[in-house]
């Protein structure tokens, strides 16, 4: 896609600067959030706190993440899963690029069927059709919400964007691999698969939580192989290598914008793609990469995220008409 309107989008507004220093002092404020694990959609949860504790077999693991792993492997032994992604064959290919690949037999079958056109990035909800608040209640692993007194049960630092309505973590029940899950916000808010400027901080801030670098954060726009119109972001474990290719691919830096976020552009990789990272914070480089994501919406132009490095790299790859995501 042409280069200069984009930029152009990010162009810095004039802030004063007592309003910059307001702003990053924002960056820095302690914040909390309650976790529950939901075996519903209804208000009856259960206490995490007993997970966030520091009694931890592996202590590399973060609590978020060691939730992640027994609530995902619960609901393995479950059965609840359309396939057994640890017996599909996987390996990294020859190659300048050493793509992954991973054989699942018979997912494009049995994974929920699209249920819109390809033509508009941007489409109305449509409450007839499947979403989230109809999957079957064993699939929640835990719903959280912005809290308001401390206690072991809150993580810190959560954006205030996501306070007005419980956000929930899903297994995705047709995985491509380990941990896979899905993220959506405000759950019962019901909203298109759009991406906002308070979405996008929430995905950033759980990629953050994880605290490991093989823990990462997907965004798929429809005509991008979103199959679900219902507001949700991808996660998953890949311990296969530590950079994806396309995190390890040529770069040439672009421009850095005002709140020192670098705009960077892969070169020799096949595939267009724009990485960002840098910002005084996490907020800064979320608001950066979500304006970007907007501005491709509005332009109905499909795209792809992938959030890496516990939120303080972000790629992003245009798609033009045929769709072809590579990332690992």
């Amino acid at each position: 896609m042409p280069i200069s309107p984009l930029l152009a989008h990010l162009a810095p507004s004039s802030v004063a600067p007592a309003a910059l220093r307001t702003r990053r002092r924002g960056c820095l404020a302690r914040r909390r959030l309650l976790g529950e694990r939901k075996t519903a959609m209804g208000n009856k949860g259960f206490d995490l706190s007993c997970s966030l504790r520091k009694e931890d077999d592996d202590p590399k693991l973060s609590p978020f993440l060691r939730k992640l792993f027994k609530e995902w492997d619960d609901r393995k032994a479950r059965g609840l899963f359309h396939h057994n992604i640890g017996s599909c064959e996987t390996k990294v290919l020859a190659g300048e690029h050493n793509f992954v690949a991973t054989l699942i037999e018979g997912r494009d079958q049995k994974k929920r069927p699209t249920q819109f056109g390809m033509n508009q990035v941007i489409q109305p909800f449509d409450s007839a059709k499947f979403n989230f608040t109809k999957v079957n209640p064993e699939e929640v692993i835990f719903a959280f919400e912005e809290a308001q007194n401390d206690s072991e049960k809150y993580f810190d630092n959560v954006p205030h964007a996501v306070a007005y309505s419980p956000s929930a973590i899903l297994i995705n029940v047709s995985p491509i691999g380990y941990c896979h899950v899905l993220l959506i916000p405000r759950i019962q808010d019901c909203l298109s698969q759009r991406v906002d400027k308070e979405s996008f901080l929430l995905a950033m801030y759980v990629a953050r939580e994880a605290r490991n670098p093989f823990f990462r954060v997907g965004y798929n726009s429809l005509g991008g192989f979103a199959t679900i119109n219902h507001l949700h972001f991808q996660a998953y474990y890949l311990k296969v290598q530590l950079q994806y290719p396309v995190e390890k691919a040529p770069m040439e830096k672009l421009t850095t914008v005002g709140n020192g976020v670098s705009i960077i552009q892969l070169v020799d990789y096949p595939v267009s793609g724009f990485v960002f990272e840098g910002g005084a914070c996490l907020e800064d480089l979320s608001d950066v990469v979500s304006k970007v994501c907007i501005f491709m919406q509005e332009n109905n132009r499909p795209f792809n995220v992938l959030i890496s490095e516990s939120g303080k790299r972000v790629s992003l790859l245009p798609q033009s008409g045929s769709s072809v995501a590579i990332w690992c």
